[in-house]
């Protein structure tokens, strides 16, 4: 039995609601069932593998990252400009970027313009572990997605891609 015969814990739910009577599940049910099982699968394995050879997980690489990525070289971030890339609340931003913090990871600075202003950046060991993590997660995603043929993956991120900005409207 190839893949395309087995059921997963999507499909299981959708034959269990048919047979109390419940009728089908409404249109996109599998397909939000399915990104959010990968999200959760995929967050789990990498947390767990963050948390062995880094003593971190993955919110908190998702703050290096976005700090990383989202300026350039040495820049900082406001805390509402982090959360916002990462569609996250102020209070779980705060959270992260304590531990972050404490872990010498990130600094908090004021603002060279306005000294209320907080802005959040990345110290050289912070720099180096988001390399580093980067290396570990995109090593894990092209192992789980071997089972995909690069065009199938293509096909996947454009219509992923569309399905966001019908979201994002």
């Amino acid at each position: 039995m190839d893949n395309q015969d087995k059921k997963d814990r999507i499909d299981i739910s959708s034959d269990i609601k048919c047979e109390l009577g419940l009728g089908p599940p409404p249109e996109g049910y599998q397909l939000i069932g399915r990104i959010r099982r990968i999200n959760a699968l995929y967050v789990q394995m990498a947390s767990r593998i963050f948390q062995e050879k880094f003593g971190s997980n993955c919110g908190e690489y998702d703050v290096l990252g976005t700090i990383y990525w989202g300026t350039k070289k040495n820049e900082c971030l406001t805390p509402g400009e982090i959360a916002n890339m990462m569609i996250l609340s102020s209070p779980a931003l705060t959270n992260r970027v304590n531990r972050l913090e404490a872990k010498g990871l990130v600094f908090r600075d004021r603002g060279a313009k306005d000294r209320r202003q907080v802005l959040i950046g990345l110290t050289p060991e912070g720099r180096k572990m988001a390399k580093e993590m980067e290396k570990v997660y995109d090593s894990l995603l092209q192992e789980r997605l071997e089972g995909l043929e690069k065009e199938e993956q293509d096909e996947l991120a454009a219509l992923l891609r569309k399905m966001v900005l019908c979201f994002e409207k």
